[in-house]
């Protein structure tokens, strides 16, 4: 009776299962064949050859409307998870190209695996752009930044080959390198030698844990093919630490919001009123002219507002140098620094002055404590014998 009684409750646990079973898979295909399903797999057959293009539109898109600042908990947790999907989907798709899975699931989807690649890339590349632009002084800093904006594209015309372990090693470390050294300072609230070491610590840990997947997995197979893989990571580790001590990578996360020549600033509480000859209308990016006539005697100034994130506290330094001709050298005048404390949109304001002006060129650097270049206003200094009669006022809030 007993073991009647367990056949009994077997078999109608297997009737059960076996109806439940029928029932997804009915469900499976009504939703399969269903009209909005159906538009959609023709829709992409029908596009299929425009697909990179459009996912590269879509992250480019979707980046300018989802980043306002660089200090907001919202980007810095989007950037992470597009880090992590990068990560996962690059190794699944190495997975399925080497051979290394039976899971059919993922192999039935290998093209999904790339474009959800490019996604991702293509949204973390067009993320340090926004950011990385807005700190770029357009001087030393714009071989990085061109590279970035290089690969951003290419991104759009790589994906057929992002197959290539090694390729796929490269474009990794790229986008993981840039985005730890743009969001560690953010987090860590303070921009020192320290936070571009943890975030370069971050990145080659990150890279390496990667590696040892692919060995583990056997994507990679043998020392040559390991050799291989950890050259082309530390080269390019490499460069990226060159393009750094170079001063040739923008000092995110900070920016130069505004630099400008004036002929007097003032501060009364949380305002700044400047005074200044007003820019011609076609140099419309800035508000006071790129000559400046002054009386001998007479201070000139140089007004920044610089963005820095929330809690970032540093040193900004104001290098003044002047050449009388051009093609000369810059000879520096005056270094003059003051503290800033990051937090407002429009960035911290300051600014600093100097009494005993030469005619010629003058360029005013505007430094962070280490010495990366924020941002310079160039300007001409032009001795008169009467001030300057058609002056126009400014208040910074």
């Amino acid at each position: 009776m007993s073991e009647e009684s367990h056949a009994g409750d077997a078999g109608e646990r297997s009737s059960r299962s076996g109806g439940t079973s029928r029932w997804r898979r009915r469900a499976r295909v009504a939703m399969w064949r269903s009209p909005a399903v159906q538009r959609s797999r023709q829709f992409y057959r029908e596009y299929e050859p425009h697909m990179a293009a459009l996912f590269f539109v879509a992250g480019v898109t979707w980046d300018l409307a989802a980043y306002d600042r660089v200090d907001s908990w919202t980007v810095a947790t989007l950037l992470f998870a597009y880090l992590l999907g990068l990560g996962l989907l690059m190794i699944s798709s190495a997975l399925v190209e080497a051979g290394r899975t039976e899971r059919q699931f993922l192999i039935r989807h290998r093209r999904a695996l790339r474009y959800g690649i490019q996604f991702c890339l293509g949204a973390l590349l067009s993320a340090c752009v926004i950011f990385y632009f807005q700190s770029a002084s357009y001087t030393q800093t714009a071989i990085f930044l061109a590279l970035l904006i290089g690969l951003l594209f290419a991104n759009e015309f790589i994906h057929r080959r992002l197959f290539s372990v090694y390729l796929l090693l490269g474009l990794y470390l790229v986008a993981a390198y840039s985005t730890f050294i743009l969001v560690v300072p953010v987090l860590a609230g303070s921009l020192h030698w320290w936070t571009y070491a943890l975030g370069s610590l971050l990145t080659i840990l990150l890279t390496a844990g990667v590696i040892w997947l692919f060995m583990r997995w056997r994507v990679l197979q043998g020392w040559r093919q390991l050799t291989s893989a950890g050259a082309i990571v530390l080269l390019l580790f490499g460069t990226l630490h060159l393009f750094y001590f170079m001063n040739w990578m923008p000092p995110v996360p900070l920016s130069m919001r505004h630099g400008e020549v004036a002929h007097h600033v003032s501060r009364e509480g949380d305002r700044y009123m400047m005074t200044y000859e007003p820019a011609s209308w076609y140099t419309f990016w800035h508000r006071s002219d790129r000559t400046i006539h002054y009386v001998p005697g007479e201070p000139v100034y140089v007004f920044t507002a610089i963005f820095a994130p929330t809690a970032i506290e540093t040193d900004v330094l104001h290098e003044w140098q002047h050449r009388e001709l051009q093609g000369e050298s810059w000879i520096t005048t005056d270094e003059i620094g003051y503290s800033l404390r990051g937090g407002r949109r429009d960035g911290y304001r300051g600014y600093t002055f100097k009494r005993f002006m030469r005619p010629g060129e003058w360029r005013v650097n505007v430094r962070t404590a280490g010495g990366r270049l924020l941002g310079r206003v160039r300007f001409q200094a032009v001795p008169v014998t009467e001030s300057v009669a058609n002056l126009q006022e400014h208040v910074y809030e």
